[in-house]
């Protein structure tokens, strides 16, 4: 794997931790994405205020907002903060005054007030490595949840097999609609069963922006089982309502490739 062994001029960082993963984010993970949709629909049903957590960019924040919500996004990542707040700076006035963004840790944060609905969209939960980081979490969530409000949050899911071997996929070329950001990304997958930690590294070799070069970016997300989740929510004071295994509420099952929590205090 060449983005672990020392490209010549490769430049590696944490994901978030710059400005590449503003220009990439979105040929990732698309506002029009499936999941987009489903959260959109679901806090709608649930009721505000929202809580987002790690709000990234503002791809399902911002048309919470839109659609009526009340909505605060939290985030770690100053660089994506900046991205939503442009991307706010555009919407109108209505949808502006119900939306804030702060940036802070999910495990430590103060929303301002109470909520009825959190959410923790993009499999973000799994960057907790450890049960302390979950606990801690959980709690945060739990002081500013109201009484009759909802958690929800998704995973995504590896079987055993695919778990027990390392995974280079082919390039893919990613192209903005408007022809500004173009690359080709490697992506190269590592699971350490010593940890539980799935190590995913995305390496970009930039046509455009001018410049850039060949960046590494890499994350480390906690593979989790559908046992070891609802135990940690038990233990925090929550009860399992509902297990999905897509954004179109289709039963959990053993060929699910992803988990949707509901939970709710006790």
């Amino acid at each position: 794997m060449k983005a672990e062994g020392g490209h010549p001029g490769l430049r590696t960082s944490e994901r978030f931790s710059t400005d590449v993963t503003v220009l990439v984010y979105d040929l990732q993970f698309r506002p029009d994405a499936p999941d987009v949709a489903f959260w959109l629909e679901w806090c709608k049903k649930i009721g505000g205020p929202v809580l987002e957590l790690g709000c990234g960019n503002g791809r399902i924040a911002i048309p919470l907002a839109r659609a009526g919500l009340e909505v605060v996004g939290v985030d770690l990542s100053e660089p994506m903060l900046e991205e939503a707040r442009s991307r706010l700076a555009a919407e109108p006035r209505q949808a502006q005054r119900r939306l804030r963004f702060i940036l802070g840790d999910m495990r430590s944060f103060d929303p301002g007030r109470e909520v009825r609905c959190a959410i923790i969209p993009a499999h973000t939960f799994s960057v907790l490595l450890t049960r302390q980081d979950q606990e801690r979490m959980l709690a945060a969530v739990r002081k500013r949840l109201a009484k009759e409000g909802r958690l929800a949050f998704d995973l995504r899911l590896f079987s055993g097999e695919w778990l027990r071997h390392t995974h280079e996929l082919p390039p893919v070329r990613r192209v903005s609609d408007d022809k500004s950001v173009d690359f080709m990304e490697e992506r190269y997958f590592r699971f350490d069963p010593a940890s539980g930690v799935l190590t995913t590294t995305n390496t970009y070799t930039f046509r455009r922006p001018a410049g850039l070069g060949r960046i590494a970016e890499y994350v480390k997300g906690r593979v989790l089982s559908e046992a070891e989740v609802k135990e940690v929510l038990e233990s925090a004071g929550f009860v399992v309502e509902a297990l999905w295994g897509d954004y179109d509420r289709r039963p959990f099952s053993a060929d699910s490739s992803r988990m949707i929590f509901v939970a709710r205090r006790r």
